[in-house]
């Protein structure tokens, strides 16, 4: 597949750079469509033009330019999206969680509502975990060790040979381990 330009080829880089941002406007209401605040909706549509404009020699076809830059922004405003929910998740301190257990008045409620709050820890650092593998690897793990299947069902879900699929397992709680233990401060 042949690239629009060439390295050496600032004409026809320029006018690309021109049509791109020439679509701002058509980016900034796709988001406000998606239901990106106003808050951030600067950030992401920066970001989405920014994005673009460092990876425009990926374009294939001019006349599909403005359909290229609504993927990005649309990968863009959801990226955006997950991490505002997750921060919202985490505004919720251990603080507050004992705050409203306190209303309970009973140690059990008080209980309840902290293992709550270390359940969405749990998951929260079972995303970060996940992110270091492979999209291979995470679903393996998912169906395996979420989602509980055999290993049978999982080699055939994913297309893998039975040994294959415990290989692939090993290794990928291998990478978590490591990188929970960079993460946690340890070294390997």
């Amino acid at each position: 597949m042949s690239r629009i330009f060439g390295e050496d080829d600032f004409a026809v880089k320029e006018e690309l750079e021109e049509k791109l941002w020439e679509l701002k406007g058509y980016v900034t209401r796709y988001l406000r469509a998606l239901g990106i605040k106003d808050d951030i909706l600067d950030d992401v549509v920066q970001e989405t033009m920014v994005d673009a404009w460092m990876h425009m020699n990926q374009l294939r076809d001019v006349s599909l330019m403005k359909s290229w830059v609504r993927t990005i922004a649309k990968n863009t405003g959801f990226r955006y999206i997950k991490k505002i929910q997750r921060k919202q998740m985490w505004e919720f301190s251990l603080e507050a969680a004992s705050e409203s257990a306190a209303f309970k008045e009973n140690e059990e409620g008080l209980c309840d509502e902290l293992w709550r709050h270390v359940e969405n820890m749990e998951l929260e650092r079972l995303d970060r975990l996940l992110n270091c593998l492979n999209e291979r690897e995470k679903n393996i793990v998912l169906l395996y060790y979420v989602f509980q299947h055999p290993f049978t069902e999982v080699a055939k879900i994913v297309g893998e040979s039975y040994a294959n699929t415990r290989k692939i397992s090993s290794r990928a709680i291998a990478k978590m381990r490591e990188y929970a233990a960079k993460e946690d401060g340890h070294g390997k």
